[in-house]
């Protein structure tokens, strides 16, 4: 049953990333002569037939270039993550497009995603890490990368706990600082792009983020986002600040139709707030090194579309 549960999902996952013109890429390296060029063509494409590594055929992997005057914690930005980090139902934009556009000082940024992440989360995290390993990040964001750690066809919260503490045994494999985002309720989704049977109830969600946060407390190099605060605030058009404003969104300005995926603005807001939360815990990261005004942010990522 389970089994069968995570083939369905994934051929909807599919259907869907190719009707959007978006979503799941061949296994693919991406290099880019600098970051003020925008994407570079493929130097590597291969595709297999299995759904995990090493020949996986639905991990996006994009690497820019590190200019040679880069230093400090930005010098090597790593990110990692399921379908929202590879830019899931959005056309040739992916998190490490915007978090690019966001970082005005030099600096390299890779991303190893997939939106079939769900499939094998063990096996897809695995391959992930020791791909951002060989390049050294000085700094993780994985905005979305305990989410299949908490979802999916579990038989009972027990199953949930010990898949997370899976996930969290992972993260600890990073030797340097990691800021990724709690479990957030998509409940909405169910029917769209989740089934009943993988969303976990409010209770056990509760349960699990506080796990997720106490395993993160007794790791200095470790930060949660709110993401299950955010989430709620923006499919609700409740206040959220962002860059010291406080703003009000209407769903649609920042949701996707799917009730789990952000868009491009959406996608704008997590990833100003997620350098807002780098700046909290390393003061050496300045406003100035950063574009944190969203419409700023949201026209330098078109810019780099267009060139």
């Amino acid at each position: 049953m389970k089994k069968n549960v995570v083939v369905c999902t994934a051929l909807l996952i599919l259907a869907l990333a190719i009707l959007s013109c978006a979503g799941p890429s061949g296994w693919a390296v991406t290099d880019d002569p600098g970051n003020e060029a925008g994407k570079g063509d493929a130097a590597v494409l291969e595709q297999g037939a299995a759904a995990v590594p090493e020949e996986s055929q639905a991990v996006r992997e994009q690497t820019t270039a590190l200019p040679e005057e880069a230093a400090g914690i930005l010098t090597s930005f790593g990110i990692i993550g399921a379908s929202v980090s590879d830019g899931f139902g959005l056309y040739n934009t992916d998190l490490s497009d915007v978090f690019d556009a966001a970082i005005r000082i030099p600096h390299k940024i890779t991303l190893v995603a997939s939106a079939l992440f769900f499939m094998s989360p063990d096996s897809y995290c695995d391959f992930a890490i020791n791909r951002l390993e060989k390049v050294e990040p000085t700094v993780v964001f994985g905005i979305d990368f305990f989410f299949w750690f908490a979802y999916g066809v579990e038989e009972n919260l027990e199953d949930r706990q010990e898949l997370l503490r899976r996930g969290c045994a992972f993260a600890e494999r990073f030797e340097c600082p990691f800021i990724a985002g709690d479990l957030p309720d998509v409940r909405e989704a169910a029917g769209l792009m989740l089934l009943n049977e993988q969303i976990p109830s409010i209770e056990e969600l509760e349960i699990l983020n506080a796990q997720l946060h106490a395993w993160a407390a007794g790791r200095p190099s470790v930060h949660i986002l709110p993401l299950s605060d955010w989430i709620v605030r923006l499919k609700q058009g409740k206040e959220v600040e962002v860059n010291g404003a406080t703003r009000v969104f209407e769903k649609e300005e920042v949701m996707q139709w799917d009730n789990i995926h952000v868009n491009e603005r959406g996608m704008a807001i997590l990833v100003i707030k997620s350098l807002e939360t780098l700046m909290e815990h390393h003061p050496a990261v300045g406003r100035k090194d950063l574009v944190l005004d969203m419409d700023e942010l949201l026209d330098r990522v078109m810019k780099a579309k267009e060139r």
